[in-house]
């Protein structure tokens, strides 16, 4: 099949596997044996659809919600725990199910803290089905229910696989210890994928800045592993080097956990030596198609994976507009914007648009990542192996890499350029083809030329306020809370109640172009209120900092009485909520009226 059949059948599968419909298998079986007997392409499509059909079927009716009660039984753990408010959180294996596990208090959460991926535990819990959004949401991981874990009690390290992949993230992790905590997390981040221990601001910094995919393994890591191992598969045969190859992609994906933008970045190297050593080389495009149709048919499911489609279109950006544009650009650039292109229509659907700073962000930080990456495996196991004075030695280069990366995201998410929005992006791309078209008309007839570039002119004026964020008063924040924004030209006042994930608050301001805050109103006073509001402190000057009693918010002042703020043109009357109208006890709440010249009027209690 040519390269465009190729692709049509990774896109018939894809189909078949967001359908998921309850295809009869009699039909599969038909299907398949038409292709033996047409061996046309367009029956490889059917099939393909149909196929993937009939598997996504069957993967959705294995996550049908287990019956609710008591469960106990020996379970392996398929991610690593992570901490949340009074715990961790956890989706392990138990009797063929896979579970989103939740231990709180001591012991339970104690004993799971420090575990790794594939070790095994004796466990008993209380199972519950999944509400219907997070069933959608942790369907491409499998997840077919919740249990809060009561005990949890380690058996071993798992298999050997799991063992050496844990031993191997520990070592890496552990040679790191020379840096600091900030710079060790986002180490682990960039070399393993791991993005637990990240501050929120600086996650916040690199996802405003278009720079979250160096926070995830991707094709780039495989890439530079296969670089490093290359001398010592050399001296391998050729079978003998397809074989040892494809064991260090286990492994790899193993270590970083098999996550979507690994599973897509292994299974193409892996249609990529397979075809090496059968001497039959495959264009970009091809090998993209096959690895992601194959993912596909074994798990029907990753086609709602988010990352996995970011991937994809990464790959496909690069693989197809790339080309193109290294005529015209330099190199890193077209890589750039080639795979910014590929992603923008997912992000635009997921998030609502790409950040403007996104690709000259990439380009300050490419030099620097590949590096990074290279330097991080290499380095990270010697000082992981040797420890102490040489160790610190040995991440100097990552200690300067680091900083220069992180640096490029605080600055590029810092700056309140906006974001990229699906009207904005049909408009360049209009006035892209009207600038060729008027190239053309210069060309052939020069005396409208002038009048078609006045018209031009007008239509980039007409792309800024596309582009940047307008202003709004009393407007919602989407923060998975009770966040609002008041903004009347360059005042801004802040009200939160400290219930959106840390982060979330800080990303939702620079969606909206927030560069300061006049006025932050912390309504309520809990751990995660002060940590919600905290990456805003962090990165954007806040004037004036109000919190409840009992408030853990630092250089917040605490409200007791009724005070009344006058930052013009907003009034604020902020208020003590008593016990008696609802607030907890031994806590504290904040009660918040503001008023403005397109807001009700404060009103003095």
């Amino acid at each position: 099949m040519s390269d465009k059949w190729v692709v049509g059948l990774a896109l018939s599968i894809a189909a078949g596997a967001l359908a998921s419909s309850g295809v009869p298998v009699t039909v599969v079986i038909a299907a398949i044996a038409a292709v033996a007997i047409v061996r046309a392409p367009v029956s490889w499509c059917i099939a393909g659809a149909v196929t993937a059909s009939f598997l996504g079927a069957r993967a959705w009716q294995g996550l049908q919600p287990p019956s609710p009660g008591v469960v106990e039984g020996r379970a392996t753990l398929v991610s690593d725990p992570v901490p949340v408010p009074g715990g961790v959180q956890v989706d392990l294996r138990v009797d063929g199910r896979r579970l989103r596990a939740t231990a709180r208090g001591y012991p339970v959460s104690n004993a799971l803290a420090p575990a790794a991926a594939g070790e095994r535990f004796d466990v008993r819990g209380v199972v519950r089905p999944l509400s219907r959004d997070a069933r959608a949401r942790l369907a491409p991981r499998h997840v077919a229910g919740r249990i809060t874990l009561s005990r949890a009690a380690r058996v071993d390290g798992g298999a050997v696989l799991a063992r050496v992949a844990n031993a191997a993230r520990r070592t890496l992790v552990g040679g790191a210890g020379s840096l600091a905590p900030d710079a060790r997390a986002l180490y682990a981040g960039v070399v393993l994928g791991d993005d637990r221990g990240q501050d929120p601001a600086h996650v916040e910094d690199f996802r405003a800045s278009g720079l979250a995919h160096l926070l995830a393994v991707s094709g780039q890591n495989v890439a530079f592993t296969l670089a490093l191992a290359a001398p010592a598969l050399r001296r391998l045969g050729l079978r003998g080097r397809l074989t040892a190859a494809i064991a260090l992609l286990v492994l790899f994906g193993t270590v970083t956990r098999w996550e979507p933008s690994v599973l897509r970045a292994v299974g193409m190297a892996t249609v990529t030596l397979v075809a090496a050593t059968l001497g039959r080389p495959a264009t970009s495009v091809r090998v993209l198609a096959l690895a992601s149709g194959a993912l596909l048919l074994v798990d029907p499911l990753l086609v709602r994976s988010l990352g996995f489609g970011l991937s994809v279109a990464a790959c496909a950006g690069i693989a197809t507009l790339a080309p193109r544009l290294r005529a015209h650009v330099p190199d890193a650039l077209a890589v750039t914007v080639a795979a910014q292109v590929g992603v923008f229509p997912l992000l635009v659907a997921a998030f609502g648009g790409v950040p403007v700073a996104s690709v000259p962000a990439n380009l300050l930080a490419a030099p620097a990542a590949g590096p990074l990456m290279v330097w991080g495996v290499a380095a990270g196991a010697v000082a992981g192996l040797a420890g102490g004075p040489v160790a610190a030695v040995l991440h100097l280069p990552t200690r300067v890499l680091l900083w220069w990366v992180a640096g490029v995201a605080r600055i590029g998410g810092s700056i309140p350029l906006g974001r990229v929005t699906a009207r904005a992006a049909i408009t360049v791309l209009a006035i892209v083809l009207a600038a060729a078209a008027l190239s053309r008309l210069a060309r052939r007839r020069p005396g409208p030329t002038a009048a078609v570039a006045g018209a031009l002119g007008l239509a980039v004026v007409g792309v800024v306020p596309m582009v940047r964020p307008g202003s709004a008063t009393g407007e919602r924040l989407d923060t998975y809370g009770d966040d609002r924004l008041w903004r009347s030209g360059h005042r801004v006042v802040v009200t939160s109640d400290g219930r959106a994930p840390p982060g979330r608050l800080l990303g939702a301001l620079r969606e909206r172009g927030v560069a300061q805050v006049d006025v932050l109103v912390v309504t309520r006073s809990s751990r995660s209120a002060a940590a919600s509001v905290r990456p805003v402190l962090d990165r954007l000057p806040v004037g004036v900092v109000l919190a409840p009693a009992h408030h853990q918010v630092g250089g917040a002042t605490t409200v007791t009485r009724v005070v009344h703020l006058r930052s013009r043109p907003f009034e604020i009357a902020v208020e003590p909520v008593r016990p008696s109208d609802g607030a907890r006890p031994g806590g504290g709440r904040l009660r918040v009226r503001i008023g403005s010249p397109r807001a009700p009027r404060a009103r003095s209690p």
